[in-house]
């Protein structure tokens, strides 16, 4: 008897306790998940996390390793990170119209601050030494011990600030690489491009010439002082054109170092 009596009490006062809202109920329209970089620089600003909106439920964070910048209350915020260490972001979605909540966590690695970055001058032309400048970005407690450049050609070097020659084959897009690596073993890795200009091939042609004191003496041309750029070999071929149509046939040549006997004089 008093066994029913008692089934019959803890059966109402679970009616009471639904019916009040006291007794956590399942949420199915509340299943939280936070969205954002589970790697960060430490001291990184403004890092943004959120969750799905849904209208009426209300979001509470909390953030351990950092501090909320912003959005506080909504479904998006904004996270300042500290030290180096392990952060967590925790969040609590409540429903208040089914009276229940639901808490999910996600933990952050807060790493040594390390962007790898480069830039290059002079121009990216068949045979031209080109520069590359390092401008990776470190925390200045773990600062940048190392650098690795591939150049994509197969060079490679470990200077900071290193220097190559693009040689043959020309009219090609390199792929460049830098990797650099801190005091804590960390890496980041940049990579751009370097376009090599078939342009550049050609040689650049010049002259000197010696003019005699009397007309009707031939003028010699030398051509020894024109260049081709690294690596492309030696001029094979000259033709000239010596600006006198009126000597006819010996208007050109196609010596290296030819002479010529101008028909009148003039400039």
């Amino acid at each position: 008897m008093f066994r029913r009596f008692l089934h019959s009490v803890l059966a109402l006062l679970l009616v009471a306790m639904i019916a009040s809202g006291s007794f956590a109920q399942p949420c199915p329209d509340n299943s939280p998940v936070i969205t954002g970089p589970g790697v960060v620089s430490n001291n990184q600003l403004g890092v943004v996390y959120s969750t799905p909106n849904i209208p009426g439920h209300t979001y509470v964070w909390t953030v351990f390793g950092g501090t909320i910048g912003s959005g506080a209350g909504t479904s998006q915020i904004t996270v300042n990170w500290g030290n180096i260490g392990t952060g967590t972001i925790t969040l609590t979605e409540t429903n208040p119209a089914a009276s229940c909540s639901t808490t999910v966590n996600k933990s952050v690695s807060i790493r040594p601050l390390l962007i790898s970055y480069f830039y290059y001058t002079n121009t990216s032309c068949y045979g031209d030494l080109v520069s590359f400048f390092d401008a990776s970005v470190a925390d200045p407690v773990n600062p940048v011990v190392s650098y690795y450049w591939t150049f994509g050609d197969g060079g490679t070097s470990t200077l900071q600030n290193p220097q190559h020659q693009y040689l043959e084959p020309f009219d090609v897009t390199y792929t460049v690489t830098l990797v650099v690596t801190n005091q804590t073993g960390d890496r980041d890795t940049i990579i751009d491009a370097v376009y090599v200009n078939p342009n550049q091939f050609i040689p650049h042609a010049n002259f000197t010439s010696a003019i005699p004191p009397c007309l009707y003496t031939p003028v010699q041309f030398n051509s020894t002082i024109s260049t081709t750029p690294p690596g492309t070999g030696s001029i094979v071929q000259w033709r000239w054109n010596f600006g006198d149509p009126a000597s006819g046939s010996s208007n050109t040549s196609t010596i290296q170092n030819p002479t010529h006997v101008f028909s009148a004089p003039g400039t």
